[in-house]
């Protein structure tokens, strides 16, 4: 038998831990700036860097946007107007502190959609692969799943 390199699959999987322990650090920290067991300081930026903020909330808004639109109905619960996004991203890098807390609102209120998307999502995937189990227990590797002709 041949030796199989598991290496890349260890990178992977180490890379997944990094980000999972990276999330619920953020979710740790989350709580205790809710709490007020921290104190949040936000760091003076310099104009330069305020705009690298602000363009990427934009991008991220619009990504989650686009990401949102697939599933209907979670949009209009934002309470969100294509002329304000449209504003946004023209306006990237020179918001206002009031417009760049309303994207920073809409991406937390986006975030808590998505929690809701993949817990109403689970089940009917775990239906799905169970399903399929069952349809494919007799089933040979390697063959279509159709009809073959007699030789």
């Amino acid at each position: 038998m041949s030796k199989i390199n598991y290496i890349s699959q260890e990178r992977a999987f180490d890379d997944t831990m990094a980000r999972f322990r990276f999330e619920y650090l953020s979710i740790l920290a989350d709580l205790a700036g809710s709490f007020g067991l921290m104190p949040i300081q936000q760091p003076e930026l310099n104009p330069e860097q305020r705009a690298r903020v602000q363009n990427f909330a934009v991008t991220n808004l619009k990504y989650a946007l686009k990401a949102l639109s697939r599933h209907k109905g979670y949009i209009k619960r934002l309470h969100i107007k294509k002329s304000d996004v449209r504003h946004y991203m023209m306006n990237a890098g020179k918001l206002t502190d009031e417009e760049f807390a309303r994207i920073q609102e809409i991406l937390w209120n986006i975030r808590d959609i998505r929690h809701e998307i993949r817990e109403k999502l689970l089940p009917e995937d775990e239906v799905i692969i169970e399903s399929e189990r069952k349809r494919s227990r007799n089933l040979r590797f390697n063959t279509k799943d159709h009809w073959l002709p007699l030789h």
